[in-house]
Formats: structure tokens, sequence, C-alpha cells
């Protein structure tokens, strides 16, 4: 069962992450109106970034419900990395279709890289992100 409250939580923090950086994005490009964003990409990244945190709460549900100080350390770094791992996987599965129309290449290599940097780009603009992963790490944890 801890496996499947992992995945759930951290495609749950996924999820957040990515919104939390569309949301950057148009606060950056305020001219743009919403009609105009690309809803498309937008919905695969959305899929993509739950995808990946959901695999990544399932390699790192391990590291969630150990009891003491020792489960408490561990259940941090298991969403500190998982967090990070998550935007990894979700970078690859997004780009699925166009690694698939156009093969690999080291744009997409480097995009899908950049991928693990979700959860410090998203908290630049907005701190309050890191209490939201804290808070999920958290009930993950302790559920």
């Amino acid at each position: 069962m801890q496996k499947w409250i992992a995945a759930v939580m951290m495609a749950l923090t996924g999820a957040i992450l990515f919104a939390a950086f569309v949301l950057q994005d148009i606060k950056i490009h305020p001219e743009m109106a919403w009609r105009d964003l690309p809803w498309g990409l937008i919905l695969r990244y959305a899929v993509a970034m739950t995808q990946g945190g959901a695999l990544s709460g399932l390699v790192f549900s391990g590291l969630f419900g150990r009891s003491g100080i020792l489960g408490w350390l561990l259940a941090i770094l298991g969403g500190v990395i998982g967090a990070s791992i998550a935007g990894l996987f979700g970078s690859a599965f997004g780009l699925i279709p166009d690694l698939a129309a156009d093969g690999l290449s080291t744009t997409e290599l480097l995009r899908i890289a950049a991928g693990i940097l979700v959860l410090p780009l998203s908290a630049i603009e907005q701190p309050f992100l890191i209490l939201v992963v804290a808070a999920l790490v958290f009930a993950t944890h302790v559920f």
C-alpha cells in the first residue's frame, strides 16, 4: 500500500510543480492572452509530469514510512530526490512525441536533463512551493 500512496503523492507533487512553472511563465509574459497559450503542449506536459511523479513515487516509496529520526531523514531525502527525478521522468515522457518524430538529439537530451531542476526553478519566484512539497512529503511519510 505504501508504494501506491507514494506514487499518488509524488504524482500530485509533479502536477503542482508543473502548474507552478506554467503560472510563473504566464506572469513573465503578461502580453499573452489565455487563448494564445499552447494548451495542447501544456496538457501534454501536465500529464507527463504527473506520470513522472507517479513513477518516481513508485521508485522511491521505500524511503517513506520508516520510524524514528532516520525515517524522517529518509522521507525528506525521498521527497527532494523524488521531486527532482519526477521532473526528469516527466520531461522524458513529455518529449516522447518529439523523440518519435525527430529522433534523439543533444537538444532533447538537455531538455530531459533540465527536468531535474523543476523543483528549484518552480520555487524561485514562488517559495511557498517548498512548504507545499514539504506538506506532501509529510503526508506521504505519515500515511
